[in-house]
């Protein structure tokens, strides 16, 4: 399915960066919004991607926790986990990114009311495809297993997400553990929440906008604006801002500091998968957007082969049109008359009368045969 859907994007990026819905079930809109973002990748063989490495950065649904991440082991199985990174986050971040608390659920049972949600672990089963590659012989040489850093944000704040995005940018700068492989981000955020659906098209447009064209510090800005309207908490929450506000401004943030370029893959909501979508305007939704943030890697002349070829225009011809009179066969007479040069002769001029133009010919001929008899001489005349 993923193959079905690639698109490739225009460009080449060591580490991309993608905003993904976040309730992303393979049945579900969100899903396909996900599926055609993914299978945009830059590849490695038709069926795997070219990125070795993946950190999946999701977040609490409820408020109940406390303010701060939990990583690796703590959030999903351990195969599945690069351990050496997330070691090197733990002891790390705490003296790199002091701000950004890293809570841990064995020590503090109270800290993380949801071990895992549906947030990230719905990630998981696009990433399994996307990293598994067989030989000729049809056996496995890369899965899953150990690639990946899995990220719970247990209790979201502004705060957390501008300092999520600090170290995570560590990760692949500096010595960072993953500084030499190619990471792909995803961060698991839908946009608004229970807004009518004629109002969320409209005002999640301009909140990607924002966060692909305005920088870190106006976006910040923005969703503060937004929040002062939100109604409710939790999962049911109203609000017109990313219901998963801290990912994704943790991803604006470090796209932002890395000097990468964002654009809008998808965008859409739930209006356009459920219930009568002729009908439903004033219905409340979800809102859906996928996003990538990436820099250019090749060279010019790579850019180039890759552009469109150059326009082709046929080639210029010269008509040349050469209008004549019509010609008319040429009698007995005219060929005897000596002044005659050669050729058909033109259609006759417009006649007085209807019968002019017969009278003007019979004079013509007459003429013609009075010259003809005295250059022969006429024998009445002869001496």
């Amino acid at each position: 399915m993923l193959v079905d859907t690639k698109v490739q994007f225009l460009m080449e990026s060591n580490h991309m960066i993608l905003i993904l819905p976040e309730t992303a079930s393979i049945a579900s809109g969100a899903g396909m919004i996900a599926m055609q973002a993914l299978a945009s990748l830059p590849r490695r063989t038709p069926t795997s991607m070219a990125y070795t490495k993946a950190v999946v950065v999701g977040h609490a649904l409820g408020t109940d926790g406390k303010e701060g991440i939990t990583l690796g082991k703590d959030v999903c199985d351990q195969h599945l986990v690069d351990m050496k990174a997330s070691m090197w986050f733990r002891d790390e971040m705490p003296t790199k990114v002091g701000k950004l608390a890293i809570l841990h659920p064995g020590n503090d049972p109270d800290c993380c009311h949801e071990h895992v949600n549906p947030t990230l672990e719905r990630q998981m089963p696009f990433l399994s495809q996307l990293f598994y590659e067989t030989d000729a012989d049809s056996k496995e040489t890369r899965t899953i297993d150990g690639n990946i850093l899995p990220i719970m944000i247990q209790k979201q704040s502004l705060a957390v997400g501008n300092n999520l995005g600090l170290a995570l940018k560590r990760l692949i700068t500096g010595d960072g553990p993953w500084k030499n492989e190619r990471v792909l981000f995803i961060f698991g955020s839908d946009m608004s929440h229970n807004l009518p659906r004629e109002q969320a098209l409209p005002r999640d447009k301009e909140t990607v906008q924002k966060a692909v064209s305005s920088g870190f510090g106006p976006l910040l800005n923005y969703i503060k604006e937004l929040q002062k309207s939100d109604a409710g908490s939790g999962a049911a929450v109203k609000t017109a801002a990313p219901f998963g506000y801290a990912p994704f401004l943790a991803a604006v943030k470090m796209a932002s500091d890395l000097e990468y370029t964002g654009s809008m893959v998808r965008l859409t909501n739930s209006g356009e998968f459920e219930g009568n979508t002729l009908t439903n305007m004033l219905e409340p939704v979800r809102g859906y957007a996928s996003i990538a943030f990436g820099i250019d890697t090749r060279t010019k002349g790579q850019i180039i082969s890759a552009g469109p070829p150059e326009n082709k225009y046929p080639e210029e011809t010269t008509t040349t049109t050469t209008t004549t009179g019509q010609q008319y066969p040429v009698s007995s007479d005219v060929l005897a008359d000596p002044n005659y040069k050669g050729g058909g002769t033109s259609a006759p001029a417009a006649a007085a009368g209807p019968f002019s133009g017969g009278l003007l010919q019979q004079n013509k001929s007459a003429a013609v045969a009075a010259r003809k008899l005295r250059r022969l001489g006429s024998p009445r005349l002869s001496k």
